[in-house]
């Protein structure tokens, strides 16, 4: 078991190591033994195991066989370290060992320092996808009111899945769209949510430079709400953890990136105010 790091005159680190726990371990994985128990409480213990090859090991190392005395204590430990010694240096080995990633960029930051973990090209440009929701949830958090209701355009009702069904003339309030957004990875809903806050999809998207730049994320730039496929439409995997880091910082986000499932109220008719149906 890793006990600690300690350095050497030449910088590099050197891990400590304690071979008690692991000698523990293998006695109570591998052998099952009361190991705070003294030899004679383990006598009858071990002879009523007779099936088991291991256990059979133990008894012969620590009770004797006529002719051949228990092993000493000091004896003992040998073997045992012996046993342990592969199970150490593996760990030794991975002990410092980096993460294996099959992702072309990827990054682990710490969310209360913003401090670098693990980067693999973390600027390099890639499409982001439905990672883009991030941003806008994040934008349409800060810009709309969470009980407004908000009317679906023959647009929005209108983009490409995944969808949650929205209609033509639909209303839905702003945080029923979030859950939308978020849950169910609705692009009818991201445009919703872009309309009610920018004006339109280009307005919104205005709107994601604006606060990416802010955040820091400088090697970024949104075309639309969603994350469908955009020439110009690119971040990479430092910035969204940055903005991943920004929206954390809202309780309402943190909530529903938690919830499972939700059922969304969905107003329809000729007026917005009409029958009110559920979307699972």
């Amino acid at each position: 078991m890793l006990a600690g790091c300690q350095r050497t005159d030449s910088g590099l680190p050197v891990a400590k190591f304690s071979p008690a726990p692991i000698m523990i371990r293998f006695l109570n994985r591998f052998a099952k033994i009361p190991t705070e128990s003294p030899r004679r409480s383990l006598r009858p213990w071990l002879q009523s195991q007779d099936g088991d090859e291991v256990k059979r090991m133990f008894s012969r190392l620590l009770l004797g066989k006529p002719g051949i005395g228990p092993l000493p204590v000091w004896l003992l430990g040998m073997v045992l370290w012996a046993m342990a010694d592969s199970a150490l240096a593996q760990q030794a080995d991975g002990a410092f060992a980096p993460p294996t990633v099959a992702a072309r960029s990827a990054v682990l930051m710490n969310p209360a320092t913003g401090e670098i973990l693990f980067a693999k090209e973390p600027h390099l440009r890639l499409p982001p996808a439905s990672t883009t929701k991030v941003l806008t949830a994040l934008v349409a958090l800060e810009r709309l009111d969470l009980n407004s209701r908000v009317l679906v355009s023959p647009q929005a009702a209108g983009a490409p899945p995944s969808r949650i069904g929205l209609h033509p003339g639909d209303a839905a309030l702003t945080q029923d769209l979030l859950y939308g957004l978020l849950l169910k990875s609705g692009n009818d809903a991201a445009e919703t949510l872009a309309e009610a806050a920018g004006g339109s999809v280009p307005g919104f998207a205005d709107l994601m430079n604006a606060k990416a730049w802010q955040i820091g994320a400088r090697n970024s730039h949104f075309m639309n709400p969603h994350g469908l496929p955009d020439d110009d439409h690119y971040s990479t995997a430092y910035d969204l953890a940055l903005i991943f880091r920004q929206a954390i910082t809202h309780p309402l986000f943190s909530d529903m990136i938690a919830t499972r499932s939700a059922a969304l109220r969905i107003e329809s008719g000729p007026d917005g105010y009409g029958n009110a149906r559920l979307v699972p």
